[in-house]
């Protein structure tokens, strides 16, 4: 063999040899991840529906995966400040984010809110619930028809906790507002246990939350729950009455939650993290945990639940025009 064909060889068969380790490089990564802690971002104060929802599943992923999955609260600007800490983190699977509904939400309402909701995406769904209206002991109210009259006989005078300007919960609530005609004050708060803590003090009379920050209070008697967002009521709370059976057929909407990752995550670490998350969903003791808290996971596939937040966020942009929302 000549020099020149020699030393062909030699490049062509190092060339091969970098491109067969580029392509393994990945599938070793991914066999290897994760070999550190992994952070779970909750966009939302501790105590929240979305925190009990990273806490369980990273309390299984880490059983599983033999490395720690440490959640950190990160509550506040209708869960843009979250998300974007998640998405400022190298994108290496290490730092992953639960997200929700407020998360595609922002974006649209926000004029700066530091990312685009295609920039997340979704690795595990977790859970899909309605929210429910509560009212302080005190209000004379045992249904919606009661608090109607109640909020008209008073007008003013009622303080109702908002959890924020672009988020599901206080675009239902202003859609509710809205068609019932009710005036009252809005006090707002960065996560739902300060406000529940508050309704239950008398500060507030009023607050829409999830039910696993609502229902403990509600249990204790320390406030009364008078209606329930989704067109069917919620198995975990069958004596709550939806909105839609009280005569308000199109107060209808909910909140999902998923933990997402950025899109730039190498592909072999997000369909790890995906596998071993459908997993841990997928068990009979995480629904157990969900309906004891009055959360409901997610029934179906992955690829149904993307088609499903696609469809979902039409319906609450249609809520931002009718509102006339504006950048902030």
């Amino acid at each position: 063999m000549s020099t020149t064909s020699s030393t062909t060889f030699k490049n062509g068969l190092l060339a091969t040899l970098i491109t067969a380790a580029a392509l393994l490089a990945p599938q070793a990564n991914a066999q290897e991840f994760p070999s550190r802690p992994v952070r779970i971002i909750v966009p939302y104060a501790a105590g929240a529906g979305a925190d009990l929802l990273a806490r369980l599943a990273g309390q299984k992923m880490q059983a599983n995966l033999k490395q720690p999955f440490v959640v950190e609260a990160r509550p506040g600007g209708d869960t843009m400040i979250g998300a974007r800490a998640a998405l400022q983190a190298p994108a290496d699977g290490y730092t992953l984010l639960v997200g929700t509904t407020a998360t595609a939400i922002a974006p649209i309402v926000h004029a700066n809110p530091g990312y685009r909701f295609d920039n997340l995406e979704v690795l595990t769904p977790l859970s899909y619930d309605g929210f429910i209206l509560s009212v302080n002991a005190a209000v004379p109210a045992k249904n919606l028809t009661e608090f109607i009259a109640h909020v008209k006989a008073n007008p003013g005078k009622l303080n109702q906790g908002s959890l924020g300007s672009a988020g599901p919960i206080e675009l239902i609530t202003d859609r509710f507002r809205a068609i019932a005609a009710l005036d009252m004050a809005k006090i707002i708060y960065s996560g739902t246990g300060p406000a529940l803590k508050d309704l239950a003090g008398g500060i507030l009379q009023v607050v829409v939350a999830g039910p696993t920050a609502t229902m403990p209070l509600v249990k204790g008697g320390h406030i009364r729950a008078l209606g329930y967002t989704l067109a069917e009521r919620n198995p975990s709370t069958p004596d709550i009455p939806t909105f839609k059976e009280q005569g308000f057929p199109t107060i209808v909407g909910g909140v999902w939650y998923a933990l997402m990752g950025n899109a730039s995550i190498a592909e072999p670490i997000k369909q790890k993290l995906s596998r071993e998350g459908i997993g841990v969903v997928a068990t009979a003791d995480f629904k157990e945990k969900l309906t004891g808290q009055g959360l409901t996971r997610w029934p179906g596939t992955l690829q149904e639940f993307i088609s499903f937040t696609k469809t979902d966020l039409v319906l609450w942009e249609a809520d931002i025009k009718r509102g006339n929302l504006k950048p902030e």
